[in-house]
Order: C-alpha cells, then structure tokens, then sequence
C-alpha cells in the first residue's frame, strides 16, 4: 500500500495493526501466566520473561494458528 496515496485509510490500517498487536501481546502474556500457574512454575520469573519480550514482537499469530512475521502482512 502507498503511504502517500490515501492516508486516511494508512492511517485506519495503522491503528487497526496497532490494536492487533496489543491483543496479541495480552493473550500471549495471559497464556504464559496460566501456563505457569498450572505447571506450579515461579509468576515472578514469567512475569520477567514477559517484560524482556515486550521490547521486541517478531510476528502475529493469526486465528487459524499461523505466523505473519512481515510487517505489511500483518
């Protein structure tokens, strides 16, 4: 898509990226927590392990369970 060529819709696609990558970052963090809590594993370290990895998200996993890494994909 051409960033110039209409932008309200750039910017419509943008904020829509934006919210599919926070939802994606809470329900990644939610099932680690179970995860942990049901293996009897330490929340302190998750929660740590959790915060390393919100620097950086390397791709969207999509509703059928497969990984969109390139950034005009997602």
């Amino acid at each position: 898509m051409d960033r110039q060529a209409n932008q309200v819709e750039y910017a419509a696609l943008n904020r829509l990226l934006k919210q599919r990558l926070a939802q994606d970052h809470a329900n990644f963090a939610r099932n680690r927590l179970l995860d942990a809590t049901h293996s009897k594993r330490s929340l302190k370290v998750e929660k740590r392990a959790l915060a390393e990895h919100r620097l950086s998200i390397p791709c969207l996993k999509a509703p059928d369970g497969s990984r969109c890494t390139p950034r005009p994909g997602m």
